[in-house]
C-alpha cells in the first residue's frame, strides 16, 4: 500500500484538518495528527494525538469533536486486517467431528447420525473431495444392482460425496461441482460459511428443504 499525504476540513472552512503519512496538519479550531507508518495495510499502525480533544480551540465545540471522532474511526477500520481465510489456510485433509442440521426455529438434529464419519480434502491445485455419511450404514444383501430397491434406497440416502474445483471468496469457500452422488447438485456452486479456529474448520449451508442450516466441523489430520 503506498500511502498518501491527505488532509480533511473538519469545523469549518477554518477547521483542523487531518494529516497522513507522518505530517502534522493544523487548524484554528486545534489539530488531530496520526502519524501513519509506511508499512502494508496488515501491519498499518497509528500513532494519534488527541490535542485537539483537549486544547483551547476545541472546547466548546461539541460538532468539531464529533466530527473529528467520526474521522478518527473512519482511518482506524481501513488500517485494520480481519484474518480473511483463503485457500491455503484450507488446504490438506479434514476429517468429519460432527454434522448437524439446525431448523429455523433453533432446533438441532445430527444429519448422519450421531457419530458420523467423513473425510474432506483441498488441494493446492483448488480442486476439492468430500464425503460424508452414517457410520453405521447397512450392508446390502447382494451388489449395487441387485440388492433391493429399500435397501438400496436406504445406502443412497445415507452417504454423500462429490467432488470438483473450488473457490474462496469473504470467509466463503464455494464448492463448484462436476461430480455428485445427488446428481442434482452437478454443475451447483454450493457455498459454505467457514469459521478456521486452528485446526478446527466449521462450515455452514443453508438447506433448501427448510430454510435451516447444515453445520459440519472438521479437525485438519496431521
Amino acid at each position: 500500500m503506498q500511502w498518501r499525504r491527505g488532509e480533511a476540513e473538519v469545523g469549518g472552512s477554518q477547521g483542523g484538518e487531518v494529516g497522513i503519512g507522518g505530517q502534522e496538519r493544523r487548524g484554528e479550531q486545534g489539530c488531530l495528527v496520526i502519524l501513519g507508518r509506511p508499512k502494508p495495510m496488515a501491519e498499518t499502525t497509528f500513532d494519534i494525538s488527541w490535542s485537539a480533544m483537549t486544547g483551547a480551540g476545541a472546547r466548546g465545540n461539541g460538532k468539531l469533536i464529533s466530527k473529528m471522532k467520526t474521522t478518527l474511526l473512519l482511518l482506524l477500520m481501513l488500517g485494520m486486517n480481519s484474518p480473511a481465510q483463503n485457500k491455503a489456510d484450507l488446504v490438506g485433509t479434514w476429517k468429519l467431528v460432527s454434522a448437524w442440521g439446525t431448523g429455523p426455529d433453533g432446533s438441532r438434529a445430527p444429519t448422519y447420525g450421531e457419530n458420523p464419519t467423513g473425510f474432506l480434502t483441498y488441494t493446492p491445485e483448488g480442486r476439492m473431495i468430500v464425503i460424508v455419511g452414517r457410520s453405521d450404514r447397512k450392508r446390502l444383501s447382494g451388489n449395487r444392482v441387485t440388492s433391493s430397491e429399500a435397501e438400496r434406497a436406504e445406502a443412497f440416502s445415507t452417504i454423500l460425496a462429490y467432488a470438483g474445483p473450488y473457490s474462496v471468496d469473504q470467509g466463503k469457500v464455494i464448492h463448484h461441482i462436476e461430480a455428485c452422488t445427488y446428481p442434482n447438485w452437478i454443475g451447483s456452486h454450493q457455498v459454505r460459511t467457514m469459521k478456521l479456529e486452528g485446526d478446527r474448520l466449521t462450515l455452514v449451508s443453508q438447506t433448501a428443504l427448510d430454510g435451516g442450516n447444515a453445520v459440519l466441523v472438521w479437525q485438519r489430520m496431521k
